[in-house]
């Protein structure tokens, strides 16, 4: 009879040792190895830069490597498709862009491994934003002054983004529109090609993330950018929003991890970042900016919350593009 007892309290501490282990209260000695940053572009992108920034601070925040690795392809998607797919132990970090949604929305069913809702947001951390360039020598000096030789020249005007329905294209074509012009979008592969393509004459505007080293640099003009108000590095560059155009689309680079990653280690994560950017902020700024990026900070259902209205918008600017594609081919 004791015999039994004792075996089944043995049991029972065998039992509710295993729980221990998998309860999430073992995330609270997260990390005990390496942390890998999956950046779905290549070296030398923004995010890839940024990461890179970020990176060394949370080594000394949590005693444990937490690693860049670039994970190019098809468009973004194999990086998704790799974190959304990964153990949800934290231990796999996707460097992520709040209009990742416009991946979904311009991709056709079964090209996909990941939902919208297969990542969990962790911290909103830098801020970027669209500008729209035009070369140094190009007549227009305004916005304004674009759109109306737009206006008078339909069709035969041209603009460069970094690809089919990227930021720069959602926001143009939502702009053009609103303004009743017809400007001829031409993808590239890049922001980098698309400045190419501008400097070369190529076409008459670029619609980009950033390049405002160009912008400094003398070689081109910024007529606008894509905020809700100016920024302090550009104090001269009006925003779209007092242009009269109701379009403030700031893309947010942070981190996400998989769905089902235990609360713990994305409270973990959040505060450690937190932490390390803040006690360098004003070091953080200068490097953002030096990368045309803003200092932000955004806890998870923030950033969440940034990720789904961003998604509505360029699923409703998509349905449109995807009209204008079908017209032109």
């Amino acid at each position: 009879m004791h015999k039994n007892k004792r075996f089944c309290f043995f049991i029972a501490a065998v039992v509710w040792g295993m729980f221990l282990i998998a309860s999430p209260s073992f995330a609270l000695d997260y990390p005990t190895r390496n942390v890998d940053i999956i950046v779905p572009w290549g070296p030398g992108s923004n995010s890839d830069l940024l990461a890179r920034i970020v990176a060394p601070l949370m080594d000394k925040k949590f005693k444990q490597p937490f690693i860049v690795v670039n994970k190019t392809g098809a468009a973004g998607i194999l990086a998704h498709n790799y974190v959304a797919n990964a153990k949800p132990d934290g231990y796999n970090v996707l460097s992520i862009n709040s209009v990742y949604g416009g991946l979904i929305a311009t991709r056709k069913p079964g090209e996909l491994k990941f939902q919208f809702d297969s990542f969990v947001p962790v911290i909103g951390y830098a801020e970027t934003h669209v500008f729209f360039h035009v070369k140094k020598e190009a007549p227009w000096k305004t916005f304004k002054d674009f759109v109306e030789d737009a206006r008078k020249n339909p069709g035969k005007m041209k603009y460069a983004s970094y690809g089919n329905f990227g930021l720069g294209h959602i926001v143009a074509t939502d702009i053009f529109t609103k303004a009743g012009v017809k400007v001829i979008h031409i993808p590239e592969k890049g922001s980098g090609d698309a400045m190419t393509a501008l400097l070369g004459g190529h076409v008459d505007m670029a619609s980009i993330l950033g390049s405002a080293g160009h912008v400094t640099g003398g070689t081109v003009r910024a007529l606008a950018i894509c905020t809700d108000k100016r920024r302090p590095d550009f104090p001269d560059v009006p925003t779209l929003a007092e242009l009269g155009y109701n379009v403030v689309r700031p893309s947010i680079v942070g981190f996400a991890v998989p769905k089902g990653t235990p609360k713990e280690i994305v409270d973990k994560l959040y505060q450690g970042t937190k932490e390390v950017l803040t006690a360098s902020a004003e070091d953080m700024k200068q490097k953002f900016m030096n990368l045309e990026a803003i200092p932000t900070i955004l806890g998870p259902a923030e950033l969440w919350e940034v990720c789904k209205s961003d998604k509505e918008y360029i699923d409703n600017i998509t349905a449109q593009i995807r009209k204008e594609l079908g017209a032109r081919q």
